[in-house]
Order: C-alpha cells, then sequence, then structure tokens
C-alpha cells in the first residue's frame, strides 16, 4: 500500500550560514591546499572578493580554478600551485552576482 506523507512528517530546519571573512578563507585554503596563511593570503583575498566569503561559492570558485587549470598540484615542488592572480581574477566576469556558472 503506498502511504502519503504529510509535509508536516519532515520537520524542516534551517541553518544560518555567515560569510567568512578574509582570514577564514584563508584558514580554509591553508587546511585545503596544505600551504602557509603568508602563501595563500593574496588568493584568499582574490575568492573572498569574488565570493563575498559565501563558503559554497568559496568552494565552487576553487573547484572551478582547479578544473580551468589555474590551481594545479605541482609534482615536481609537491605543493599546490596556482596561476598569476590576474589570470585567476580575469577567468570569471565581476558582473555575475552567483557562482551558478561555475
Amino acid at each position: 500500500s503506498t502511504r502519503i506523507l504529510s509535509a508536516s512528517a519532515f520537520p524542516s530546519t534551517t541553518i544560518a550560514v555567515t560569510e567568512f571573512n578574509v582570514e577564514t578563507v584563508a584558514r580554509f585554503l591553508v587546511k585545503t591546499l596544505k600551504s602557509d596563511e603568508v602563501d595563500v593570503m593574496p588568493l584568499a583575498k582574490l575568492i573572498h572578493e569574488k565570493t563575498g566569503g559565501n563558503i559554497f561559492d568559496v568552494r565552487e570558485y576553487l573547484l572551478f580554478i582547479h578544473r580551468n587549470n589555474l590551481l594545479f598540484y605541482s609534482i615536481q615542488k609537491r605543493n599546490w600551485q596556482w596561476e598569476d592572480l590576474h589570470l585567476i581574477r580575469d577567468s570569471i566576469p565581476n558582473e555575475e552576482p552567483n557562482m551558478e556558472y561555475v
């Protein structure tokens, strides 16, 4: 037999997510890329500028620049490297209000 569940059978939960500041984006990159904070800070500032600190967009932006070979793992240096920040900055138009295109 088919049971129909009312909407109230599944309580909803709202989770408020606050935007990350530049330092938090940098800490996220330090852990993700296993790099020093000093090294990732310029990239963190750029990503924060592009995403407004929204963690979901930060993640998507990081994936986007990786898929476009602007962020890559160097086997020789055994660490993550990224292209010139101007090249990364120009990879997504500024007028885009969200990361749907990523």
